[in-house]
């Protein structure tokens, strides 16, 4: 049994959720906001070498980076930022196993990010929510370009810009859960996360 965790991009003016980053920024307009307004207004970021507010050119840029010098060149300082999925009950009291996470990621360049998994299980929702019972697998994997590709596979497109990384470690509880976390200086965009769930044998 599968479960697609779908990511939820949900507007700060309005609060409406969307499925898609493209539709949040088209729904803008109807707030008579641009991006360079929204983003600075509700999710300001600060150049830690001045303590002045970054603006805001393109998407990518304004979260990947953390200086800007007055120019276009923008300075990376590496990162490290967390997605947690919660208490998943998945439509049942049963006590359930978490066998698989499986994360699809594209937009990486020649610097690579790191992924981390933390697998949670839990009896009471209030367990996994305060951050307790996250057991930290022993592997990571890295998200990268595909470097060792040849430059003909890439030109005649035999491999895929959307790559995935594969989280395993059987993990049983009434409520599950999970942590990624990547750092790294490099861009990544998670585009899908897959957990392989089955009830547990009694």
């Amino acid at each position: 049994m599968e479960r697609i965790c779908t990511i939820i991009f949900p507007c700060a003016e309005c609060k409406k959720e969307f499925t898609s980053r493209g539709s949040l920024h088209k729904h803008l307009k109807q707030h008579g906001l641009n991006l360079a307004s929204y983003y600075t207004k509700y999710h300001p970021r600060i150049n830690k070498l001045t303590g002045d507010p970054l603006p805001f050119k393109r998407y990518e840029e304004y979260f990947e980076r953390d200086f800007y010098n007055g120019s276009d060149d923008y300075t990376s300082s590496g990162y490290s930022s967390v997605l947690e999925s919660g208490a998943l009950h998945l439509d049942t009291d049963n006590e359930k196993m978490l066998q698989r996470v499986t994360v699809e990621y594209s937009g990486v360049s020649a610097l690579a990010v790191t992924a981390a998994m933390k697998f949670g299980k839990a009896s009471q929702p209030d367990q996994l929510l305060s951050g307790l019972n996250y057991k930290l697998l022993s592997t990571t994997e890295t998200l990268d370009d595909q470097s060792e590709a040849s430059t003909a596979d890439r030109i005649s497109d035999r491999i895929n810009p959307d790559d995935k990384a594969y989280f395993n470690l059987y993990t049983r509880g009434r409520y599950l859960g999970y942590q990624l976390r990547l750092t790294g200086d490099g861009p990544a965009t998670i585009t899908r996360i897959t957990l392989s769930t089955r009830l547990a044998e009694k």
